[in-house]
């Protein structure tokens, strides 16, 4: 099996009102759109749902999932609230009732408040050890973690590489095959994140035809 390769990206050079940087977002909100992977999450996310939970995003970039997708928090009855993580400053558009916190994802330390975890695009970037800490720092206080991530392999390289037709700017174009080598195969992410069945975890992935693998974890109550 091809390992993990994981490798700096153009993007994290650039700052964040850097042109080729708003592009490199915009792509992503494309590619985004195209795979169905705010569907995805949306519909997770209301699935888990209980009430006052707080949920968390880490490497959220320009706030669009938020913004667009999560409107849904304001009187649904749960009380549940926001907090968006990254090292871009907060966004405009973003509700006011949603938090934002400027802050590296590695060294956040307000995991305990937050019961639910929703990332798009940001853990494969994270070496095996970066993985394992992190880990380490959600496992006691995440009841529900939901990643939409890369899936890694031959197949999926190559359909990066022919992403230039939808017209990706250079960032982009380097940064989807960088993003495939380090993605993920299998059950590699729930092991790296320490999602251990005997501890309570029911875990689940599956990869799709467009190269998205996605991870849904639940803590279930063990007495």
């Amino acid at each position: 099996m091809q390992a993990r390769v994981v490798e700096p990206e153009l993007l994290d050079g650039l700052p964040e009102g850097h042109p080729d940087a708003r592009r490199n977002r915009a792509d992503l909100r494309r590619l985004n759109n195209l795979m169905g992977n705010y569907r995805w999450l949306r519909q997770s996310l209301r699935g888990a749902l209980r009430p006052g939970d707080s949920i968390v995003e880490p490497g959220a970039g320009d706030g669009h999932f938020a913004a667009a997708h999560l409107g849904f928090l304001h009187g649904n009855g749960t009380a549940a609230s926001y907090t968006g993580i990254d090292l871009w400053s907060r966004p405009e558009g973003l509700p006011p009732s949603f938090r934002w916190e400027q802050a590296d994802a590695l060294g956040y330390s307000g995991w305990p408040h937050h019961s639910i975890i929703v990332v798009n695009f940001l853990l494969h970037q994270f070496t095996d050890a970066e993985l394992r800490r992190f880990g380490d720092s959600v496992r006691p206080h995440a009841r529900v973690i939901l990643a939409n991530e890369t899936a890694r392999g031959p197949l999926r390289v190559w359909l990066a590489r022919t992403a230039f037709v939808l017209g990706l700017n250079h960032v982009s174009r380097h940064d989807a095959v960088v993003s495939v080598r380090a993605g993920f195969r299998g059950e590699e992410l729930p092991a790296l994140l320490g999602l251990d069945p005997a501890a309570g975890w029911e875990a689940s992935v599956h990869t799709t035809a467009l190269g998205a693998y996605r991870l849904a974890a639940k803590r279930r109550h063990i007495p």
